[in-house]
């Protein structure tokens, strides 16, 4: 990785001595120059620019650490509630989805409960400095990850789509229809936006959702859920294009 970076740099300062650089590039060889390129040979001013060039990625990954995000994470052994109170506890924004269910109580009633759609899973909207140093305290709460240039990486929700879902799932409807990934054929789905009514703006797939007969409106969290809206009349859904 070293010798990469030296490779690079070194074709860079190339270029600045042929005048081919922006004037953004020059400005950060400047620096490097003014900092302390007068005081090395030749061999070592390589050693240098890579230094400080290491320093000046580690300041990009800092600052990308301190973004906040919205992580899906697993919270093991269905601790997903008790993982929501310590967040909330530290001023961090969490989202679990709900929806009430039909249950029988101790004396036989049928009773309306309020349950997470589904254990274990919890939406984290956090730094990932923060929730990598919350998860070090809590080993029990593990990333979602997804495949990616052949590694496991967390899922990191964009927050249109976690506005959406929210939108659509915060008032623990008990129509709507809760899909996992496998459960949805998103290549037979329509790219849709709705127009009107509660859910203005919000986004999704108009597909066909299995044991329904008409098409549904689908908010979909990629790899971890998905949520089917109950049928909307076509007048208020446009085909984004």
């Amino acid at each position: 990785m070293g010798k990469l970076k030296i490779f690079t740099i070194f074709v860079r300062l190339k270029f600045l001595l042929k005048g081919n650089l922006s004037k953004e590039f020059k400005l950060f060889f400047r620096y490097l120059f003014d900092f302390e390129f007068v005081a090395f040979g030749s061999k070592h001013q390589y050693y240098i620019l890579v230094l400080r060039f290491t320093a000046l990625e580690k300041d990009i990954d800092d600052k990308n650490n301190d973004k906040l995000q919205w992580f899906a994470m697993r919270a093991t052994y269905r601790r997903e509630l008790s993982i929501q109170d310590m967040l909330e506890a530290s001023s961090i924004q969490c989202y679990i989805p709900m929806q009430y269910k039909l249950k029988l109580s101790r004396n036989g009633k049928r009773i309306r409960v309020l349950e997470p759609v589904l254990h274990n899973l919890i939406f984290v909207h956090c730094s990932k400095s923060f929730i990598q140093e919350f998860k070090t305290k809590i080993p029990y709460l593990q990333y979602m990850t997804k495949r990616y240039d052949g590694k496991n990486v967390p899922i990191v929700v964009p927050d249109s789509q976690m506005n959406d879902f929210i939108s659509v799932t915060s008032n623990h409807d008990e129509s709507l229809i809760y899909l996992k990934p496998e459960e949805l054929n998103v290549a037979k789905g329509t790219k849709v936006r709705i127009h009107g009514g509660a859910f203005d703006g919000v986004e999704g797939l108009f597909v066909k959702v299995e044991g329904k007969r008409n098409k549904r409106v689908v908010i979909e969290i990629q790899n971890v859920i998905s949520v089917a809206l109950a049928t909307i009349s076509s007048n208020f859904i446009e085909i984004i294009k």
